[in-house]
Parts: structure tokens; sequence; C-alpha cells
């Protein structure tokens, strides 16, 4: 499984060597990555692979510490997104292991 927390193009220059791999981006950030608007925020929509269709998530899960939604990335919950609102791009989604 990759996530990626946005789709900035030094985040996304690398998709082509994950064929086959389950990767997850939130759906709000890959509706804003697409196209002429995803070039002019950062990304680089045109460089990526062919076969490049992300499993779209929303953050729906329940809270954890200080972040009042999650997506659970394993069956047991303990590594989960979270949403990083501040981050440089947004929309944002960053991952975080509670062990």
């Amino acid at each position: 499984m990759l996530v990626l927390s946005h789709l900035h193009h030094d985040h996304a220059d690398g998709l082509s060597h994950f064929r086959g791999t389950d990767i997850i981006v939130s759906k709000e950030n890959y509706q804003a990555s697409r196209g002429l608007k995803g070039a002019l925020l950062g990304a680089n929509p045109s460089q990526w692979p062919s076969w490049f269709a992300p499993r779209q998530v929303e953050l729906t899960g329940p809270g954890a510490s200080s972040f009042d939604r999650t997506l659970p990335l394993t069956s047991d919950g303990s590594v989960f997104a979270v949403p990083t609102p501040r981050a440089h791009a947004r929309p944002h989604v960053g991952g975080r292991a509670i062990t």
C-alpha cells in the first residue's frame, strides 16, 4: 500500500515504480490535483503513469489523539491516515502509527 499525502510532483514523480500497488490519496486532493488547475498548484498530472487510478478515500474514521477523523489503514486500526490541513498542500493527508 502506498499512501500519498498529496500529489505535488516531488511526491508523485516515482509513481511508475508502484504499478499494481494499492495507491491511496484523498478524494479531495486527487480532484484538486488534476488538469491545469493541478499543475498550477504544484502537481504534474501530465507525468502520472497512464495506469494511475488511485483509490480515492475520505477520512471518515474515528478520531484519534488530537485528530477529529482518521482513515484506518490496517485491520487492527493501529496504522491510520490523518488530515494535516495546515501543511503546504491543501488538502493534505498525513500518516500516523500508534504503537
